[in-house]
């Protein structure tokens, strides 16, 4: 569904905050992501590193295009739709309840042989 063939209303009001909170967190997660690749891995790494990550990030997007499409062949556009909608926070508690919400701080430099990494506490 898009904009234009939302019924005007709340679910329209609905779609274009969502779209758009969306929107602003991939690109704030982009700008922190690269920032930190820059200054944390070593030059001669960093196109490896960038090259590899681009790989991951885009080479699940055809995973993903067939899974919705085979969700939407066989449940319907609307179910397939709100497994999506019910899938984009599920993902978000799975960081919020995993062991990567100890880690507050990025890194500022890498570690050094036999260095342990300094956690900071949780927050709660």
């Amino acid at each position: 569904m898009t904009a234009a063939q939302a019924d005007p209303g709340a679910g329209l009001l609905l779609l274009v905050v969502g779209y758009g909170a969306v929107s602003v967190g991939v690109v704030a997660g982009n700008i922190i992501k690269s920032g930190f690749t820059q200054r944390y891995c070593p030059t001669g790494m960093l196109g490896r590193v960038s090259a590899t990550s681009a790989f991951l990030n885009y080479g699940t997007m055809p995973l993903g295009a067939l899974l919705g499409g085979t969700l939407g062949s066989s449940l319907g556009v609307r179910p397939a739709l709100w497994i999506l909608t019910a899938g984009v926070p599920a993902a978000a508690l799975f960081l919020c309840f995993s062991p990567i919400r100890r880690y507050r701080d990025l890194p500022t430099e890498p570690l050094r042989a036999g260095q342990q990494a300094v956690v900071a506490p949780a927050l709660s």
